[in-house]
């Protein structure tokens, strides 16, 4: 993980065009899945 990067912890309220907007410590942020995600086709549940 580069040091640009944070790691934290949300909910999903959103999924689009592979793109998940996350609601975490009162903001949304814009997410895309890992690649370990998208190469094993896994949907994260909306």
């Amino acid at each position: 993980m580069s040091s640009n990067m944070n790691q934290f912890e949300g909910t999903i309220i959103k999924g689009i065009g592979g793109f998940y907007y996350v609601e975490a410590a009162n903001a949304v942020y814009e997410c895309k899945a890992r690649g370990s995600f998208r190469n094993s086709k896994i949907m994260p549940l909306v």
